[in-house]
């Protein structure tokens, strides 16, 4: 008798966005085997509470050595963890985690120092740890969308027009670099290029806008 197929449940777009976020915190913290079951869990723990607890991430990013100025060392986190509980009280953000992941995201964007050390030279501050622009792309673009539509992102991870405004002209900026680079173009190549400090501005006012108040 051929065995019952298994059954499927149809994930939302908040559930596959939330999993991301899940995941990306967990390979940052250089957790390498992740079980279904533990992600499902951290998924329901994340609609229960509205915090991702399924590792939580003081207890993830404390294992991870600090690196000074890295915007996802446990000092960084500490600061994500603090724009989580900020942004909780805002009661037009229904995602406040993965508007902490955008803020780092960004933060890394802004910060050149932390780019030539951590991108460039790879300067990690463990051996399971890794970040690199296709990375920070990859965040803002794919697993957020704030950068691919940052009107859609209003109310869920942005909270005004003016954020949705500054983050319109990060996303311009960057797609104007990778135009001019190179999308397959290694990462010292983007920070060389003239169209490079621009990219820097607009992070930098975008962060402005993002942590004002």
């Amino acid at each position: 008798m051929p065995s019952a197929a298994p059954s499927t449940e149809k994930l939302s777009t908040t559930d596959r966005l939330l999993g991301s976020v899940i995941l990306l915190r967990w390979m940052k913290a250089g957790k390498s085997a992740i079980k279904a079951e533990e992600l499902r869990d951290a998924m329901k723990a994340e609609k229960a509470s509205g915090k991702i607890d399924g590792w939580p991430p003081r207890q993830a990013y404390d294992k991870v050595p600090p690196c000074a100025g890295s915007p996802h060392s446990p000092g960084r986190m500490a600061e994500v963890e603090g724009m989580e509980q900020a942004v909780t009280a805002r009661h037009d953000i229904t995602l406040p985690d993965m508007r902490a992941e955008i803020i780092a995201s960004v933060r890394a964007l802004a910060d050149p120092a932390y780019q030539q050390r951590v991108w460039v030279d790879r300067e990690y501050p463990s051996a399971d740890y890794y970040d690199d622009l296709t990375l920070t792309v990859t965040i803002l673009y794919d697993d957020t969308t704030v950068l691919a539509d940052p009107w859609a992102a209003l109310g869920r991870t942005l909270d005004s027009e003016a954020e949705v405004g500054a983050m319109s002209r990060l996303a311009g900026e960057l797609t104007r670099a990778m135009d001019e680079v190179g999308r397959d173009q290694p990462d010292e190549r983007f920070l060389a290029s003239p169209a490079w400090p621009s990219v820097v501005d607009a992070a930098s006012a975008a962060l402005e806008v993002l942590t004002a108040g």
